[in-house]
């Protein structure tokens, strides 16, 4: 595979290794009679672990809540491969509701300025026992429960295993509508709040860019405001002939959530 070299940042190590897990969509809560097999959006409140089934989520943009105490998965794949993943990169605001460290203030402002401290920007700096120990903590009185994705579904998210969501190529104008990468991010760093380029085709926001993502073999995916552009195809997954090992962690990776409800 290609070698896919960060363009900026110094690393900033902490023990970190990866969950893997999916779940299908048949248990659960129903909402409005909506079906929790086929549904294609579920909508989990964090504090009380109830899921909510829609078929449309026109707010999903716009809402605060959807940053805060709840997070929205969306269905992708058929048959065994059918998961719900989260449309957004874990927030700040959503991993104090998991857990109450806040690992992002141990990240050097010289590496990530200190705008990046906000509930709506996603989680980073965190570190494998911490990520590890909220996730699998996470029992709400329902069945719910949060995994990391896989590297296939992660691409299952993507929607394509090279390229872009969009296309095998790009333009500027693509990477300035969808991506916060290096070449986009303009004069103020710092990953940005989530949500804040325009969707995917099959409705995910930051895949390209903002944080890297961590999947469960150890491999990292999708960039971060401070790499560049060619960094944020989907098959640029680093590891550890890349520096990435899954013993460590860098300063500009955070988490996408995987629901099994």
């Amino acid at each position: 595979m290609n070698t896919f070299r960060f363009t900026c940042c110094a690393l900033t190590m902490v023990a970190v290794a990866v969950l893997g897990g999916c779940g299908g969509g048949q248990t659960g809560g129903l909402s409005n009679g909506i079906s929790g097999a086929t549904a294609p959006y579920a909508v989990l409140d964090l504090a009380s672990g109830k899921v909510t089934w829609r078929l449309e989520l026109d707010d999903v943009a716009a809402s605060p809540a959807y940053r805060d105490q709840q997070m929205v998965f969306r269905r992708i794949g058929t048959g065994a491969n059918e998961c719900l993943v989260g449309v957004f990169e874990v927030t700040q605001a959503q991993w104090q509701r998991l857990d109450a460290s806040t690992p992002w203030l141990t990240v050097s402002t010289t590496v990530v300025p200190a705008t990046a401290h906000a509930d709506g920007r996603p989680l980073y700096g965190i570190d494998f026992d911490t990520l590890v120990s909220a996730v699998v903590a996470y029992s709400p009185t329902g069945p719910a429960r949060l995994s990391l994705p896989t590297a296939g579904q992660w691409q299952l998210a993507a929607g394509t295993t090279s390229g872009w969501t969009w296309g095998a190529t790009t333009t500027r104008a693509q990477l300035d509508s969808n991506a916060w990468v290096h070449e986009t991010v303009g004069a103020t760093a710092g990953p940005r709040t989530v949500g804040s380029r325009s969707a995917s085709p099959l409705g995910f926001f930051d895949l390209h860019g903002n944080v890297w993502e961590w999947t469960s073999d150890g491999r990292i995916h999708g960039g971060s405001w401070c790499d560049g552009w060619q960094s944020s195809r989907v098959e640029a997954a680093p590891a550890a002939a890349q520096g990435i090992d899954t013993v460590l962690e860098h300063a500009l990776i955070g988490a996408r959530l995987v629901l099994t409800p």
